[in-house]
């Protein structure tokens, strides 16, 4: 009797994702920050499994998991781990999270590009965030005052990134202007003499913005004695470059076989590049 209303139960699941046009539906849905690689990979995927149509959509600020909870989506899209609180939630609305590690992002340490210093510590960039160093002369740089643009809350992810990975759970500087967009943190940072802010790989190394503002990107090194390492997707894939971040993808563990496929093309293929013929 079990195995007979496992059964009706898979199919009634199977039937739930049809778009009456015998493609096998996932809903993957969360944050931008993850979803244009996903879709990328969904793509592939679709290609090479014709009989599925993988509907991936962005633009969350959060981690994507309301829509697996209210089962809107089959996969959630994630900047970060879940929280503890946020694993309880799910639980206690009859969804078991599942966590699969899809590869890791970088972030880069932009300056003006007059500032005479090419790179800084991990401990060094930890100490600005925090306001312990408010000037560039206790870092190396000449003596003029550090002005941190910090991104908003419409990068949620990031900042939960910098608060609580980066910084362990410490304040971020009152000092600190939020300027919401990473666009603007490059701008900002390209036109004052003491800028300095946290971005994006894509905005810092990839958007028109790179060849058109008076930004540079810092060199990391891991501890003081380390070697700088100039950001790049190559030094972020091979974890040479020290301020690296994770990207998630949640499911549910009462997930169909055909998610855990998708799940585990994306989990396989991870955060390289793809090119998609």
């Amino acid at each position: 009797m079990g195995a007979v209303l496992a059964l009706a139960l898979f199919a009634a699941g199977f039937a739930e994702a049809q778009d009456g046009s015998n493609n096998f539906v996932i809903r993957v849905r969360g944050a931008d920050s993850v979803a244009g690689r996903v879709d990328k990979l969904a793509k592939i995927f679709m290609k090479e499994h014709p009989q599925f149509n993988i509907i991936v959509s962005g633009g969350s600020k959060e981690i994507g998991l309301s829509y697996l909870i209210d089962k809107t989506s089959e996969v959630a899209m994630a900047p970060r781990r879940a929280t503890d609180q946020e694993t309880k939630d799910a639980a206690s609305k009859g969804v078991d999270l599942v966590e699969r590690l899809i590869g890791y992002g970088g972030i880069a340490v932009v300056v003006n590009s007059g500032l005479p210093l090419d790179d800084l510590a991990v401990e060094q960039v930890q100490n600005i965030l925090k306001g312990e160093h408010t000037r560039w002369s206790q870092v190396g740089g000449p003596d003029e005052p550090i002005e941190l643009f910090m991104p908003g809350e419409i990068h949620a992810g990031t900042l939960f990134f910098i608060r609580n990975d980066l910084l362990g759970g410490a304040v971020i500087t009152n000092k600190a202007e939020n300027v919401g967009s990473f666009e603007s943190i490059l701008r900002k940072v390209g036109t004052t003499k003491g800028g300095i802010g946290l971005t994006r790989v894509r905005d810092a190394l990839e958007s028109s913005l790179s060849a058109n503002t008076q930004f540079k990107v810092l060199a990391i090194k891991k501890t003081a004695d380390s070697s700088p390492v100039k950001l790049s997707r190559s030094a972020i894939a091979d974890g040479t470059y020290p301020i690296k971040r994770p990207f998630f993808l949640y499911l549910d563990r009462r997930a169909s076989p055909e998610v855990r496929q998708f799940v585990d093309f994306v989990v396989d293929k991870g955060w390289g590049p793809q090119r998609i013929e």
